[in-house]
């Protein structure tokens, strides 16, 4: 079986990522086709005006809130499909397991954790307070160096 680039501690057979990111995106696109289901439940109202299925008109809360928690929700499970799915991308290229910042092997406990991380632990940090890819501020102010 083909191995994957070295990925930290080990190297993983390529075959063995790849279920586990497919397993991944079958669990989150259900999640999401879940949530969908609830969208929809709530955009045709039960019997009068009380705001949805089992719901009395003096309950707390609206159904605008459930909506828009329901969006919040849909955009999040968006966002961790296009990770996965760029992850295995990344798997394709053979490119999957090195840090988009240093080039570095991730470590194998993170992948095994986070299956689409992009960042080693020390860039992730960085990325995460704004710093873009090869060590560049987001929005093009030029290159910084990287400790």
């Amino acid at each position: 079986m083909t191995e994957a680039r070295t990925t930290g501690e080990s190297t993983a057979p390529v075959e063995a990522r790849r279920t586990a990111l497919e397993t991944e995106h079958h669990r989150l696109v259900g999640l999401r086709r879940d949530v969908l289901g609830e969208v929809s439940d709530e955009a045709v109202p039960a019997s009068g005006a009380t705001g949805g299925p089992g719901r009395h008109p003096t309950d707390g809360g609206s159904g605008g809130e459930d909506r828009e928690r329901s969006q919040a929700v849909l955009g999040q499970l968006d966002q961790q499909l296009r990770d996965v799915d760029d992850a295995i991308g990344r798997l394709d290229r053979g490119e999957y397991g090195l840090c988009e910042v240093c080039g570095e092997p991730i470590g194998a406990a993170r992948l095994e954790a986070l299956p689409a991380s992009r960042f080693c632990v020390r860039h992730r940090e960085l990325v995460e307070r704004g710093m873009g890819r090869a060590g560049e501020p987001i929005g093009g102010a030029g290159p910084v160096a990287l400790p």
